[in-house]
């Protein structure tokens, strides 16, 4: 959960420095006109499913109800998608 001010930055590059946040998440938490699914992966057996049919247009609290759902699938890991 992000409070007031924060700085975001990308992961390290081969030399260990901070690199720029990607464009995709840039686009998912600063373009307020996007509407957010949340989809569920479970990597091990290489499934994706979107366990509701609804539209978020906060990305926190859709991250925050995506995480409620993936208690039932505990394999699951979380992302958000532009609708």
């Amino acid at each position: 959960m992000l409070l007031g001010d924060a700085l975001l930055v990308g992961p390290v590059d081969d030399n260990g420095w901070d690199t720029s946040v990607p464009a995709d998440y840039q686009t998912l938490l600063f373009d307020t006109s996007g509407r957010l699914r949340v989809e569920l992966v479970d990597a091990e057996r290489g499934r994706r499913w979107q366990p509701v049919d609804h539209l978020w247009s906060d990305p926190f609290t859709a991250y925050a109800d995506g995480l409620q759902m993936a208690q039932a699938w505990p394999r699951a890991s979380v992302q958000l998608l532009l609708a």
